[in-house]
């Protein structure tokens, strides 16, 4: 919950290991040079790890099947090469991770690398949403279908850079736009969505106007669920934390946002 900046990188199926490298690399140095603050000790930018099948650690691509009955068979596939590098923009935010990989076109999964998820979605009257997909087993190899150079699809949320000033947070948020409009020189931007809108628009009134809204929007959200949790499950621990609650006009923040999601969606509904 909060705004984030999310990307995905991409390269040509027909581009060798070499040319991966040397992209992000060459996206690698440019990091260094846009701020990135780093905190409580982590770096600003860390080194570039590269790796291949025998490495001990590798980033995975989900595949995900549907099995019916609200179930479905996640299976995560290990990269056969890969190359990328994590920064953290400043203090407040998340780590955002850059880097392109290669996966192989079918995989037979092992113990943990497959998984059956069963999740349910309720709707507006308190019924189960159905699940219309077929009954269906779980199998022994998937088809993976990530072609070429995937990057690790990423996200970062900068949102609570503004709990330590807005010119923090937009030299946060502006350094990684900074960066991904770096990659998309490079060629090697899929998509980027940006929840402040400044990729779009340009423009920090825009932005600063969009962090002002999620803003309220949180602490209304934070503040509801809290209400319905009760005082006996706040004072067993069971009370969500967020950043937001400890802003000096949480309260302020709180009739604001329940103030936009009455006018967009009907009021938050009170314990």
């Amino acid at each position: 919950m909060g705004m984030h900046i999310w990307y995905r990188l991409a390269l040509d199926e027909q581009a060798t290991f070499a040319e991966a490298i040397a992209k992000i690399t060459e996206l690698h140095r440019f990091a260094r040079t846009v701020g990135f603050l780093g905190a409580d000790g982590i770096p600003a930018v860390s080194e570039i790890e590269i790796g291949d099948a025998t490495a001990a650690w590798r980033p995975t691509h989900t595949v995900k099947r549907k099995l019916g009955n609200h179930r479905e068979q996640h299976v995560h596939v290990p990269a056969m090469e890969w190359v990328g590098f994590s920064t953290l923009p400043g203090i407040g935010t998340e780590s955002a991770h850059f880097g392109l990989a290669r996966y192989p076109e079918a995989f037979r999964p092992t113990g943990r690398q497959s998984q059956i998820i069963t999740s349910t979605k309720r709707l507006r009257d308190g019924s189960i949403e159905p699940d219309p997909s077929p009954i269906a087993m779980p199998t022994e190899i998937v088809v993976v279908g990530a072609k070429g150079w995937s990057g690790w699809s990423g996200f970062c949320k900068t949102h609570y850079a503004n709990r330590y000033g807005l010119d923090h947070f937009l030299h946060c948020h502006l350094a990684l736009i900074q960066l991904l409009d770096y990659a998309n020189e490079l060629g090697i931007v899929e998509y980027v969505s940006d929840d402040g809108g400044y990729w779009e628009s340009r423009s920090k009134d825009v932005l600063v106007a969009n962090l002002e809204k999620i803003d309220r929007i949180v602490a209304a959200f934070v503040g509801a669920i809290n209400d319905q949790i009760g005082e006996t499950a706040e004072e067993s621990g069971h009370v969500v934390i967020s950043p937001i609650a400890n802003a000096p006009d949480f309260e302020y923040l709180e009739a604001e946002g329940r103030a936009v999601l009455a006018a967009r969606e009907g009021p938050l509904r009170r314990a």
